[in-house]
């Protein structure tokens, strides 16, 4: 094939990994984020809390002006930089999914216009009325989320598709539940962290200041511990024994592991911190704490993009993209 991207210290993967581990950011965070706001909102209003609703509005406009503004341009960067680094690969997800891409971007399309209207109803509709909408923005969001990994999960674990050809046997493939439960977790570890960013800049003589870091933090504590849960048990084993092998081999440097560990950790120690003393957070440190997860992110996406080699769709399309 010619042209052919090949480079010497900084290769496709490299360049994809790096994109992508901001978007993951980014986009995870639309994600849970809509989640997490809608459990505040629904205390707000069962609770008669209107304060909370500072806290909410902060947050929204957060994630209006940068997650959902750098997701996207971010996930413009994947197509780009996935295109350039194998165009045929890219072409055998765009034939085979090309009604579900239509559909995630369906499901977009309710997370863009949803946070928009969410941010710009606030106080302009009944307070029921907006919890609505915060739940269908959360479907939403969970609805690209689920798409997106069942076409992505695709590329290391086809299938039976390899034998029928039909694309729902290659969308849920047989790492597409596991992937789906443990993005899904570990996105409220990267959540957690936002919300006790978002909250800290509240007024430290605030009760609900405390109250919203607490919950922020055990909701990023959980999600950490049941998304590693997911990864050791169920997601791992899953995996096909080459994709395993290359894990333990020399194509995955040490520091790949290190760099992974040192994210966990450092978001696992910051919530607790969270949880033990919510009245000495402040905005900078939880600023730190999310480089260090996108650092984190970083590892898991290159070692993601090593795992399928030498094929860039298992059994089905090498990464000199020949099938």
């Amino acid at each position: 094939m010619y042209p052919v991207w090949e480079g010497v210290l900084v290769h496709p993967a490299i360049v994809i990994a790096l994109i992508a581990s901001f978007h993951v950011l980014a986009s995870h965070l639309t994600v849970a984020g809509a989640w997490f706001n809608y459990f505040i909102e629904r205390k707000a209003v069962l609770e008669n809390r209107p304060e909370y609703y500072q806290y909410l509005k902060r947050s929204v406009l957060g994630l209006l002006t940068f997650a959902y503004v750098f997701g996207a341009l971010s996930g413009v960067g994947i197509w780009y930089s996935t295109t350039a680094g194998n165009p045929r690969g890219i072409s055998t997800l765009i034939h085979n999914f090309v009604l579900y891409w239509g559909s995630e971007w369906y499901m977009f399309m309710i997370d863009v216009i949803g946070i928009t209207a969410y941010y710009y109803t606030f106080g302009r509709v009944n307070p029921k009325t907006h919890l609505r909408m915060a739940w269908i923005l959360a479907l939403g969001a969970t609805g690209t989320l689920s798409i997106i990994v069942g076409i992505l999960s695709f590329k290391l674990t086809p299938g039976t598709w390899l034998d029928t050809g039909m694309s729902l046997h290659g969308f849920y493939n047989p790492t597409f539940w596991p992937q789906l439960l443990m993005r899904f977790f570990l996105m409220f570890a990267i959540t957690g962290v936002y919300g006790v960013l978002v909250a800290s800049t509240l007024p430290k003589d605030a009760q609900h200041r405390g109250e919203i870091i607490r919950s922020a933090a055990g909701f990023g504590l959980v999600g950490l511990l049941l998304g590693t849960i997911v990864w050791l048990f169920w997601y791992l084993p899953t995996l096909p024994e080459h994709a395993r092998t290359i894990m333990h081999s020399a194509a995955v440097p040490g520091v790949t592991y290190t760099l992974i560990l040192m994210g966990i950790l450092v978001v696992a120690l910051f919530h607790a911190f969270s949880l033990a003393a919510p009245k000495k957070q402040t905005p900078a440190l939880a600023v730190v704490v999310m480089m260090f997860m996108v650092v984190g992110i970083f590892g898991a996406e290159r070692l993601r993009e090593v795992m399928r080699k030498p094929d860039i769709v298992a059994g089905y399309m090498g990464v000199n993209q020949l099938v």
